[in-house]
């Protein structure tokens, strides 16, 4: 039976695959499996659950978490999964965190959901501007 984070992500591809803006939506494994003669590497620790790209060329990283986790600290998403999608992020990709498929949505529309800033960035932003 699949979790309940399996059925938001399965619906999430679903809808990135329909998006006219997506070029291509993956689902991506992390970690290691073992196979004959020992253990292969999957992608790094902290690689979004889903990758892809915008027909734009940007990168696509959608980390896929529940609601409950959604809620909790850093929406659920570890340090490493974090560091991934602030560096798509700041290469000026299209990232976030997403519980539903709002959420998702308004992450291919360009809204980094769930890596907001730090708190007075803006204003030392505007400073340097200044």
């Amino acid at each position: 039976m699949a979790s309940e984070e399996n059925i938001i992500q399965a619906a999430g591809i679903k809808l990135c695959r329909q998006h006219p803006k997506v070029g291509r939506i993956y689902r991506t494994q992390s970690g290691k499996v073992k196979v004959k003669g020992g253990f292969m590497n999957l992608c790094p620790a902290g690689t979004p659950d889903t990758t892809g790209f915008m027909v734009d060329g940007r990168i696509i990283g959608i980390e896929y978490k529940t609601p409950a986790a959604f809620k909790n600290k850093d929406h659920g998403a570890s340090e490493d999964q974090l560091e991934h999608l602030n560096d798509i992020k700041q290469a000026g990709g299209i990232a976030g965190i997403a519980s539903n498929m709002e959420q998702v949505r308004q992450i291919l529309a360009g809204v980094h959901i769930g890596l907001e800033e730090p708190a007075g960035r803006d204003d030392q932003l505007s400073l340097m501007v200044s």
